[in-house]
Order: structure tokens, then sequence, then C-alpha cells
């Protein structure tokens, strides 16, 4: 068993880097290595991750699911905010990096206003986390054309960042609390390894559109406008289930 986890876990590794590496090219040879990365990935999620984390069922497996979901919505558009900022609108590296540093602000505030209300149910902060980023990633779309506002983005991805700081210590706590005791290390690597991975695709799939957009294929308003919007989509769904993590106990969820 740890032997087939272990060569499990080196072929998400060797997926992953496929992923990443397929996204920085757009020929027959990126086509093939996303092929094989999202193979490693899918054989290799099954070892690793809870059954049923993929469909995200009900309990462990949403709450895991929740975390890849937030991450990839997340770090696939900030990853092409910088590069929006200045081949769009001109603004050099300074100016074009301070929505990364209001995200982060944003992110610790979120993280702070979670943990001032220990009471409120841990799957309220999740939905509304995933809200919050929902909003941000399409209203980034204002920003893709020269016509655009670009100093919006510092705002938007404020708001992006408080979304992330309310739901992903939230996401943290279900994971304890819907988990045995001598299950909460595997579980927790698991969430850890969901979270790569899906920002691997998420942000080798922004990767290649950028790629195809610098090859003449596409404007780059519409490769990044498809990224904000398929990862706004993606965290709306996260919003319309995350009450399948609303039993707070391992108690409540057998009894549901």
């Amino acid at each position: 068993m740890a032997v087939r986890r272990t060569l499990a876990a080196i072929g998400a590794g060797l997926g992953i880097a496929l992923v990443l590496y397929a996204g920085q090219r757009l020929d027959l040879v990126a086509i093939i290595a996303l092929m094989a990365g999202v193979v490693l990935l899918a054989m290799s999620g099954r070892r690793l991750l809870p059954p049923g984390t993929v469909a995200v069922r009900n309990g462990l497996p949403a709450v895991i699911a929740f975390r890849g979901m937030l991450a990839g919505a997340f770090f696939a558009v900030d990853a092409l905010l910088p590069l929006t900022l200045t081949a769009v609108h001109g603004y050099g590296p300074t100016a074009a990096g301070i929505p990364l540093m209001t995200g982060a602000v944003g992110w610790s505030t979120g993280s702070w206003v979670q943990g001032r209300y220990p009471d409120v149910a841990r799957y309220l902060f999740v939905r509304t986390g995933f809200i919050l980023l929902a909003v941000s990633c399409v209203a980034m779309v204002l920003i893709v054309t020269p016509a655009g506002v670009a100093w919006v983005a510092y705002p938007i991805w404020l708001v992006a960042g408080t979304g992330m700081g309310l739901a992903m210590p939230g996401v943290g706590i279900l994971l304890l609390e819907l988990s045995p005791p001598e299950q909460r290390g595997a579980n927790a690597a698991a969430m850890q390894i969901c979270d790569v991975s899906v920002s691997a695709l998420c942000i080798g799939a922004a990767g290649v559109l950028v790629a195809a957009s610098e090859n003449g294929l596409l404007p780059l308003r519409v490769a990044v406008g498809t990224v904000d919007l398929a990862m706004g989509m993606f965290a709306v769904a996260g919003a319309l289930l995350a009450y399948r993590v609303r039993a707070t106990t391992r108690t409540e969820l057998v009894s549901a």
C-alpha cells in the first residue's frame, strides 16, 4: 500500500509538471504533454484522494474538493493579472504587482474576520468566500481591453483575497472536524495534493490560452477573458455546492 501511494505521488508530481510545461508552448508536444499530465493526475488521484472527491460528494470529499476549487480559480486569474496590466494597459512592474498585494491584504483580513466568529457555521464562510471569488473573477473582464479601467483591478482583487481568507481556514477546520483523529494527517495531505493539482490544471489551461494568443490564434483579451469567466463559473459551482459540507461534525454527517 505504501509503495503504491508513493508511486501515485510521483505520478501526480510528474503530471503537474507536464501540465505546467504544456502551458508554456502551443504545438503537438504541448498537446501530448497536456493529455499525459491529465491522465497521470487522474490515475494518481484515485490513490491519493478520498473516493468521491472529484464528484464533490457530501462530507470530507467535498471539503477536499473545495480546497482545490478555491485555489484553482484564484491562482489561475491571479497569474494573469500582471500580464494583463502590463500588456494591455502599459503598467510598469510595480503598478502591475499591486493587485497581488491587495489580494494578500484581503486574504489576511478575511482570515482575521472569520477567526473572530468561531460560532458561525464554517460552511457559511466557505460559501461566502466562493461568492466573493466568483464575483471578483468575472469582474476582471472589465480590464481585459484597453478601454477598460485598469485600476479597478486593485479593489476587485482585494475582494477576491477576502473571499479566500474567509473560505480557506473554514475548509481546514471542516477537514479536522470530519476526519477521525488517526486519519487527519493523511486527509490533510490529500487536501494539499488536491490544492496543487487543481491549481496546476487551471494555470496550465490558462497558459495554453495565453500561448495561443502569443501565436496569433486569438487576441489576448479573449484568452484572459475566457480564463476570468471560466474561473468565475468554477467558483459559482463551489458556492452552489457548499451545502455539502453543512454538517460540522462526523456525528452530524452520519445522522444527516
